[in-house]
């Protein structure tokens, strides 16, 4: 098996939970708003700096693998300009991508949004690679790249208003964007440096929204209502989307960008079982349906996934 394959599935397991937190943050009484919340996880991206020092430390713990590496900060660099305005460009696309997703999840369950929002980032991805790299998938992979967008798609039943819809559709758009220009980056850069300046610039764009009224009264507000249980949620979360976050990096650096969105779909196979072990506890807190006939549906689509899953090693 590939290791980014491997990645991936690691990532997927930890998005699955960041998913459920999430649509629990944004929904509870006195937790951020959608570009509060957005604010903050971006802002929060200045931790990269943590794992650049324990790269450094647990860097020789680490076997090399077909160009598998950690970001550390010996091997940091100051950037060209390309890699400067594609890392700017990432960080303002990831900070729509995250409003948009935040926005959905207000009203709708993140069971239905998620699916939507990741079908649509992977054919975004693969339509732009074609164009930006010139790369076609094989055709195992270009069957296994349908099933499982399918599956995806069937997961969200499509039960969502136009406006849900319409939310998840940006996002999945701006999502799959962002993957294409961290590709991008990374055949420029190191993998030290595309993960460190893209961090950096998610950071300049979630302090630019301070430059506007509205969203500015709304963080500042938000500072001050929110309390620690809110903070501790957030950091919470966004650790483990953090560490997500770099293995699919990781795995972007060396893998097919195209699959590697793909098989987000196995982050809903991880929010089915979630909602078995769960049971009727998850609707409550997280807006999961667990009903005899949607979990017929959610059977179909899993095994799509699942199938289109195999037959990327065939």
């Amino acid at each position: 098996m590939y290791i980014w394959i491997i990645l991936v599935v690691i990532a997927q397991l930890l998005n699955a939970t960041v998913a459920l937190i999430d649509k629990y943050i944004v929904t509870k009484p006195g937790l951020p708003k959608p570009v509060v919340y957005a604010f903050y996880v971006n802002l929060l991206s200045a931790a990269s700096l943590i794992v650049l020092f324990i790269g450094d430390i647990f860097h020789s713990f680490v076997p090399a693998y077909k160009g598998l590496s950690i970001p550390m900060l010996s091997e940091l660099t100051l950037p060209h300009g390309k890699v400067i305005i594609l890392s700017l460009i990432s960080g303002f696309v990831i900070l729509e991508a995250l409003i948009f997703l935040f926005k959905a999840f207000r009203t709708a369950d993140a069971s239905d949004v998620v699916p939507m929002t990741s079908a649509v980032t992977a054919i975004t991805t693969y339509i732009i690679s074609i164009f930006v790299f010139d790369t076609f998938l094989s055709t195992n992979a270009l069957i296994a790249f349908v099933l499982m967008v399918l599956g995806t798609i069937l997961i969200s039943r499509l039960r969502c208003s136009f406006r849900v819809v319409k939310l998840a559709v940006l996002a999945g758009v701006f999502f799959g964007t962002h993957s294409i220009i961290l590709k991008m980056i990374f055949n420029e850069a190191n993998f030290t440096d595309g993960f460190f300046w893209t961090r950096i610039a998610g950071v300049i764009a979630a302090l630019s929204l301070l430059l506007f009224r509205s969203p500015r009264s709304r963080i500042l507000g938000q500072s001050k209502e929110g309390g620690k249980n809110g903070g501790l949620w957030i950091i919470g979360n966004k650790t483990l989307a953090g560490i997500a976050a770099i293995l699919i990096l990781a795995a972007i650096n060396i893998g097919d960008v195209a699959l590697i969105n793909a098989l987000n779909g196995l982050q809903f196979v991880f929010l089915i079982l979630f909602a078995a072990i769960l049971g009727r506890k998850t609707p409550k807190e997280v807006g999961e349906n667990v009903e005899h006939k949607d979990l017929i549906q959610k059977v179909i689509a899993v095994s799509l996934i699942v199938i289109g899953f195999f037959i990327l090693f065939i």
